[in-house]
């Protein structure tokens, strides 16, 4: 799966060269992941960033968009080692974050729908994760740093709308569901853990086409 995803991105990217115009954004907006990663004790919540690129290849009906983008989600957990009842147990304190950078291929379908130029789309992506956990032992000062990263392949839907203000610029809105996973990364269960979400953003787009 993840051959077959890395080779259609590349395609797709490829074929690139033949648009007849080009629209470049970028974005602000809000992540909301999922229980997967309140359960792996981190926010799941956060901002995101975005850049993308739109591609109008002449005969085809759709849209190729390409995109890449960053959102950070973090956290504290604590566990206990030992009896909570018995003694003094020890407790280790944990400081979680996780980066993760999609970059994404994506179809689009134009809607017709009048003033405004809505789509609607999916298509495959490769998030490339990056995980830092950072743990306390007791009362003391030094901390343990382990850091790992992973690139799995998912997939995303979109939707919507550029709404043009002047000549080859327009505002931005757009939802975007993404969907990839972590194989074995619960730390408690060794369980997937799903690191995609839900993204609202606004943003500018200015299009090379000359009006």
């Amino acid at each position: 799966m993840r051959k077959l995803g890395i080779v259609g991105i590349v395609m797709a990217v490829a074929g690139l060269s033949f648009a007849q115009d080009i629209k470049l954004g970028g974005n602000l907006g809000y992540f909301k992941g999922g229980k997967d990663l309140k359960d792996c004790y981190y926010d799941d919540s956060g901002i995101a960033l975005g850049g993308s690129g739109v591609f109008t290849i002449p005969g085809v009906p759709v849209d190729i968009m390409a995109g890449i983008g960053y959102y950070k989600v973090s956290g504290e957990g604590g566990a206990f080692i030992g009896t909570p009842t018995v003694g003094s147990p020890t407790t280790v304190k944990c400081e979680n974050s996780l980066r993760v950078i999609p970059i994404t291929v994506s179809a689009i379908y134009k809607l017709p729908v009048p003033t405004v130029s809505a789509y609607v789309g999916g298509g495959l992506g490769m998030f490339v994760a990056s995980s830092v956990i950072e743990a306390q032992v007791g009362t003391g000062t030094t901390k343990t740093k382990t850091e790992k990263s992973k690139s799995p392949i998912g997939f995303q839907i979109l939707a919507g709308a550029m709404y043009p203000v002047a000549p080859n610029i327009s505002i931005n809105g757009e939802v975007r569901y993404t969907s990839a996973k972590l194989k074995g990364k619960d730390v408690g269960t060794k369980k997937d853990v799903g690191i995609g979400g839900t993204s609202i953003s606004i943003g500018v787009v200015y299009s090379l086409k000359s009006k």
